[in-house]
């Protein structure tokens, strides 16, 4: 109970830089046939790491290219900032820092997949100025040539932060477009300028990787016809918790998980380091993992929901498709768990016991467990960012220590007390 939000604050990090490449099947009633080459699953390998090179110096780049590569992982993705090599109209592409790290990951056996994006001020909205973005793009794909055997084009489209405005379906696909052209040499200045416009097998296009997986905002790219002008479907975040928690919140939730190692000593004294590194800790730490873990899978199982209703067209509020999935999960659940009760002999006698009792209280408790786990559902679709729920949850915490208190007639020591007053500062500094 006490770790789920440290863990989660490790999973708002990994997560970030899940990608999941790349996609064949249909949306919106068309056909994606985008085909997978080599670069994605073949020759080149299967795995790679999201490591942000260029944002670090030389010594720290050279440690981590050995570590990704000590990992077994050939691939390192990062983002190259169309701003930071070319701060005016008629100024050169300066590609003297890109080619020292890309000469730095190669040193290591590592392959880039670019992330081409962050166009200067005088080039915004990119939408407005295809053909420098274009200019832009077939610039880096002819300096560094089959180096790159892949791209990607733009992060995160559709979130605000990353496109610049309000995440629009249509704009990005023109972008896509004179990228993808760009790229693959289509354009009358590019490698291949014959008349019937056809394309250079390298490198290999993805998309820019979307934040979750936002079917609505892909049907709606493939509908302003952005559908032929990508070889492969980027996705980030695949456990994607919302959008990035604020500092303030961050800090909130520091305080809250302080409270939480507070609440159940005796006395200050008793804090010590070494009183957590003991086996009963460990199967704490096991238990915040898995909560915290199907946290994350009910809150991107209903958002896949949400948005797979949205693209059919089918209007659905969120708490229905809160208890919709509540239904098909804990349904099968409760059948598999009194299955297993019934098939043992001393579990079946001790059902049989209670139920001559009429002993109702563990059922009642049941009842009452998985009905406020229904209310925590709903919660995840209203959040934006599942570790606001995972946090408030430690509500019971407070709620449990006054009830103890008041009906049970436990001792309400300080460190308890202090606990308490901890969870409420940070709930509310989380909330602000």
């Amino acid at each position: 109970m006490l770790l789920p939000l440290l863990v989660i604050f490790g999973c708002v990090g990994l997560s970030r830089n899940a990608t999941l490449r790349p996609h064949s099947g249909h949306l919106g009633g068309e056909a994606v046939t985008n085909q997978v080459c080599a670069y994605s699953v073949g020759a080149s390998g299967a795995y790679g790491v999201c490591a942000h090179l260029p944002r670090h110096d030389a010594d720290f780049r050279d440690k981590e290219c050995a570590a990704i590569a000590a990992l077994g992982a050939t691939t390192v993705r990062f983002g190259i900032s169309w701003r930071g090599m070319q701060k005016s109209p008629d100024a050169p592409l300066d590609f003297s820092k890109l080619d020292a790290i890309v000469a730095e990951a190669e040193s290591h056996g590592l392959t880039i997949l670019p992330i081409l994006y962050w166009p200067p001020k005088w080039a915004q909205p990119v939408y407005e100025h295809l053909d420098e973005y274009a200019a832009f793009i077939e610039a880096v794909v002819e300096h560094y040539g089959e180096r790159f055997p892949a791209i990607e084009l733009w992060n995160e489209p559709n979130l605000k932060g990353f496109w610049g405005e309000e995440p629009d379906p249509a704009k990005y696909a023109l972008v896509l477009k004179a990228g993808y052209e760009a790229a693959k040499g289509m354009r009358p200045s590019g490698r291949v300028s014959d008349p019937t416009r056809l394309k250079a097998a390298f490198p290999t296009v993805f998309s820019g990787g979307t934040a979750g997986v936002p079917l609505d905002y892909i049907r709606k790219v493939y509908e302003a016809g952005g559908g032929p002008f990508f070889d492969a479907l980027a996705i980030t975040a695949a456990f994607g918790l919302g959008k990035p928690l604020g500092a303030r919140a961050v800090v909130g939730m520091a305080v809250v998980f302080t409270g939480c190692l507070l609440v159940p000593l005796d006395s200050f004294s008793d804090f010590r380091p070494l009183r957590y590194v003991n086996r009963d800790f460990g199967c704490v730490l096991l238990v915040a993992l898995g909560t915290t873990g199907y946290t994350l899978c009910d809150s991107q199982a209903q958002r896949v929901m949400v948005a797979a209703a949205n693209a059919a067209g089918i209007a659905v509020s969120k708490p229905m498709v809160s208890l919709s999935y509540y239904f098909f999960r804990d349904v099968p659940l409760c059948a598999a768990l009194w299955t297993a009760v019934l098939c043992g002999r001393e579990t079946r006698s001790e059902a049989a016991e209670l139920w001559r009792r009429r002993s109702w209280m563990p059922l009642a408790a049941g009842c009452c467990s998985t009905m406020t786990y229904a209310l925590v559902l709903m919660a995840m679709n209203f959040a934006t960012n599942v570790a606001y729920v995972q946090a408030f949850r430690q509500i019971g915490l407070v709620f449990g220590l006054l009830e103890g208190v008041l009906i049970l007639r436990e001792r309400c020591r300080a460190p308890k007390l202090a606990g308490i007053a901890f969870i409420l500062v940070g709930l509310a500094v989380s909330v602000l």
